[in-house]
């Protein structure tokens, strides 16, 4: 089976996009499932988050986007929950200067994973909380988008920019990239607002946004800076629970798109 590739993307920080990337892939292990992580954020939280010191690491998938010579087979980590990793850099900071000539240099990513996805059921990528040229390539080598919602009105009102883009993309870099829909995360019931705007989110995204939320929890932060997911870290918790459900989600969403 070839490797289903899902980037969570996201214009704004705060959305806990790398906690789901870490408990997307942790809940796919538990399925069984091969999974290979892909960070292209230079703050390397998703690095460190699997436990992973990224100083001094070479080669990294900023050597992968812009060294010809490096595979993705070099680069690769195993970690201890058993998620393979394509490991950050602080480097990737200049990533646009270092491939601004090149051409085709949104593709570059998408060039090297796939001599490597047939080890793998699933691909997730963990792109920067901007439109660049890392997010750019993480949306090119995709099959699915994924967009984590925090209910806050800014981060709500910045899903057409968002929606905008994947359409740029659609048009000009990567026509097969399929909206697998958006989720909701951060979430507190006992805030009105909250209600609120996820009320409107699923009124105006209907069947494009999931229907698992996720909750605020303080052991999300917890895990991550013990370098664990929050499977690993505290397998019955509701935060747990939640990612559980999303990832039965995403699988089922996979098959019938």
């Amino acid at each position: 089976m070839t490797a289903k590739i899902i980037c969570l993307a996201q214009n704004k920080g705060g959305t806990a996009k790398t906690s789901s990337v870490l408990n997307l892939a942790a809940c796919l292990v538990q399925f069984d499932l091969r999974v290979l992580t892909v960070d292209l954020d230079q703050q390397c939280n998703l690095t460190v988050s699997l436990g992973v010191d990224p100083v001094g690491l070479n080669p990294t998938t900023f050597q992968l986007i812009t060294d010809s010579s490096v595979t993705a087979q070099d680069t690769i980590v195993h970690t201890a929950e058993g998620i393979d990793l394509l490991p950050a850099s602080i480097k990737l900071g200049v990533l646009n200067f270092s491939i601004q000539e090149t051409l085709g240099r949104e593709r570059l990513l998408s060039k090297k994973i796939r001599a490597i996805i047939g080890n793998y059921d699933f691909v997730l990528i963990d792109t920067p909380p901007s439109f660049d040229i890392a997010t750019l390539n993480g949306l090119t080598a995709a099959d699915y988008l994924m967009v984590p919602v925090v209910p806050e009105r800014l981060c709500v009102e910045g899903l057409g920019n968002m929606l905008r883009t994947y359409q740029e993309i659609r048009e000009n870099s990567n026509p097969n990239l399929e909206m697998l829909g958006i989720f909701i995360a951060r979430y507190d019931g006992r805030r009105t607002l909250h209600k609120e705007l996820e009320g409107a989110l699923r009124e105006e995204w209907g069947n494009s946004a999931f229907a698992t939320i996720i909750r605020e929890r303080a052991n999300m932060q917890e895990a991550s800076m013990r370098g664990q997911s929050v499977i690993a870290y505290q397998r019955g918790s509701d935060l747990s629970a939640d990612y559980l459900a999303l990832t039965q989600e995403v699988l089922d969403n996979v098959r019938s798109v």
